[in-house]
């Protein structure tokens, strides 16, 4: 994590080649939830944005997004709202005219709130925050230089969830729009 935070702060030092890129993020993620039992793997949409600061092959970035599901087991209504901050570097391998192939790294701070009716009566839990390892891929197809429409998939490690299935999968489409010292090719 202090190798992560060193790049990111070498980053905003290199000012003059750098460029911000601001992007609302929509996507869905497969995860593990505990509770309320029984533990099961639930897929949920979120949304959020993204930003990142740095040169056409490496950046830092953070991201910040929010999921809300609702269900209804037997006998009870559980409505859960997840909140993640994804901070990491975003390295760019392919860099092409027309399109970039990149990947990411960082960490994960997960924040799980569940909101449990049970025969008219409202019980409120917060989990503490959990903190996990993530790497992933995308590809951005790149229109004009400034605007961008981006894909990806993120794996992140879940040391809470049962061996064997301790990787949640995120799943994101986004369109970023550059602000800079954006280079023209």
């Amino acid at each position: 994590m202090k190798a992560i935070l060193f790049i990111t702060l070498l980053l905003f030092g290199t000012a003059q080649a750098a460029e911000l890129t601001i992007e609302p993020v929509y996507g869905f993620e497969r995860s593990y939830q505990k509770d309320p039992p029984p533990s099961r793997y639930k897929t949920e949409v979120f949304t959020g944005i993204k930003g990142s600061y740095g040169t056409e092959r490496i950046a830092g970035e953070l991201e910040l997004n929010q999921g809300n599901t609702t269900y209804t087991t037997d006998t009870t209504d559980v409505k859960i709202t997840t909140q993640n901050a994804l901070l990491g570097l975003r390295l760019v391998p392919i860099l092409g005219k027309y399109y970039n192939i990149n990947m990411r790294l960082g960490a994960r701070a997960k924040k799980v709130s569940r909101e449990l009716t049970t025969a008219g009566v409202t019980t409120t839990e917060t989990d503490d925050i959990q903190y996990d390892p993530y790497a992933g891929a995308g590809l951005s197809i790149n229109i004009a230089n400034i605007f961008s429409l981006n894909t990806g998939v993120t794996m992140i490690y879940n040391k809470n969830a049962e061996s064997g299935e301790q990787y949640d999968t995120r799943y994101t489409l986004g369109w970023a729009i550059k602000f800079g010292s954006a280079r023209t090719r």
